[in-house]
């Protein structure tokens, strides 16, 4: 790694310094990511219950029609 560093005309320290910004970003967007996905995950299951409940007793209302 430190050979790589200085073969492509960079000093070690700046290299890690690189590393560690584009690890903190990456961690970053992972975990706003996560968030995103949770969130999302929430919104669809709500979505669904709210479906649910608006189903579930036209479903009855309609089984009563039907007998």
């Amino acid at each position: 790694m430190r050979k790589m560093a200085h073969a492509a005309g960079l000093s070690w320290e700046t290299m890690l310094r690189v590393m560690r910004r584009n690890l903190r970003t990456k961690l970053y967007r992972l975990k706003n990511w996560q968030l995103h996905r949770k969130a999302t995950k929430a919104k669809r299951l709500t979505r669904v219950n709210v479906v649910l409940k608006f189903l579930i007793p036209c479903t009855q209302v309609s089984i009563i029609w039907s007998h």
